[in-house]
């Protein structure tokens, strides 16, 4: 999507939510960017995070949060560790240690960025967004960047923390939108 058609949705969604509805809207959508940095990359969440918030009014901004999600704890190097092997194992169960194995044969540092970082700091934190909707997330980005191994995955992992296959199907049929939408 480029930023017209992002703010032509946000026209949209402002005149057809209350006004509380319309911040809890942008807020998660805030939250969203967030979850799918380490995958897109902080130069394009950087980009979508401008073309999301440009468009909004300054009282809706103001109503926004501006602390961060996370917690005091999630601040701290081994309790993140922690949790980030935890949801690796949720996600890939028993092949865990073998993936993050096959990442440290090629690069001890990136396997640490994946378990730690990136499934520690960022996707396992409930307190950006819940799981469900973290791994729908994961769902559209994967489908757009055409990464099928990685959807296929996070559909898994969806379906175990609750989503509806209604609610699957849709993430990757917005992947695919926004992956046609880019390559125009």
């Amino acid at each position: 999507m480029n930023r017209t058609e992002i703010a032509s949705l946000l026209k949209y969604c402002e005149s057809s939510l209350s006004e509380n509805g319309f911040v809890a809207f942008i807020d998660l959508s805030r939250r969203a960017i967030i979850k799918s940095i380490t995958i897109t990359g902080t130069a394009r969440a950087h980009y979508a995070l401008g073309a999301l918030m440009k468009p909004v009014h300054e009282n809706i901004k103001e109503k926004l949060t501006r602390k961060s999600y996370r917690t005091e704890q999630e601040k701290n190097y081994e309790f993140i560790a922690k949790r980030g092997h935890e949801y690796a194992y949720q996600v890939y169960g028993d092949q865990k240690d073998r993936l993050l194995d096959e990442t440290s044969a090629m690069s001890a540092e990136i396997a640490d960025v994946f378990a730690v970082d990136t499934y520690g700091r960022f996707i396992s934190s409930k307190n950006i967004l819940p799981m469900m909707e973290t791994e729908l997330c994961l769902i559209t980005t994967a489908v757009t960047i055409q990464g099928e191994q990685y959807a296929m995955i996070h559909m898994n992992a969806a379906a175990v923390y609750g989503a509806s296959k209604e609610a699957i199907d849709a993430a990757s049929t917005i992947g695919n939108i926004a992956f046609k939408s880019a390559s125009l």
